[in-house]
């Protein structure tokens, strides 16, 4: 099946009946290099991000199957993969059918757990780890607080579930920031 060719701004707009800003025209016919876009809620991002791909796409820069979006939430993950479909579709871009040939939209947790069970073995990790949600991560933390060694004199105005949150924040941002425990 031949991919039509995407020519120009008008054909994009068109194709996906969509007046883009020129802000949004040139997030979405970027050159295909790393970069950066920051916008506020509600100015478009996720369309902007599905519409970078039917450029991209449409252009012969890149297959559908070869674009992989990752986001924080589950809930994003899935609008993004909704809207990005949609979107080659709407352009007549899509070229598989029943979800081959679609780009591949997942949090960043899950695409980790993806790569640790298709290579982990290679380093020498489990293929078969177990990912620790929210509320495991909670109940891990609150048993910690509960069997400390005390007495915990700084802390005694604190409840332990609220220690446990602090614990949990704690880890968070060491992870976001690259700390390894013994440096803190």
């Amino acid at each position: 099946m031949s991919v039509p060719r995407m020519s120009s701004h008008d054909a994009l707009c068109e194709a996906l009946s969509i007046p883009f800003s020129d802000e949004q025209l040139t997030a979405i016919t970027s050159p295909l290099e790393p970069s950066v876009i920051i916008a506020g809620a509600g100015s478009g991002k996720t369309t902007v991000m599905a519409a970078r791909v039917v450029w991209l796409v449409g252009t012969g820069q890149a297959q559908p199957e070869d674009v992989l979006g990752l986001t924080f939430t589950r809930k994003a993950a899935a609008e993004l993969g909704q809207r990005t479909t949609a979107a080659l579709a709407r352009a007549g871009v899509l070229t598989g059918a029943d979800g081959e040939g679609e780009p591949l939209v997942l949090t960043y947790d899950s695409f980790a757990a993806r790569l640790v069970s298709e290579f982990g073995l290679r380093i020498g990790i489990d293929m078969e780890p177990a990912m620790i949600t929210g509320a495991a991560r909670f109940r891990l933390a609150s048993k910690a607080v509960a069997e400390a060694p005390g007495p915990l004199e700084s802390l005694s105005r604190l409840r332990p579930g609220t220690v446990a949150r602090r614990v949990l924040a704690l880890d968070g941002e060491l992870q976001s920031h690259l700390v390894p425990l013994e440096e803190v």
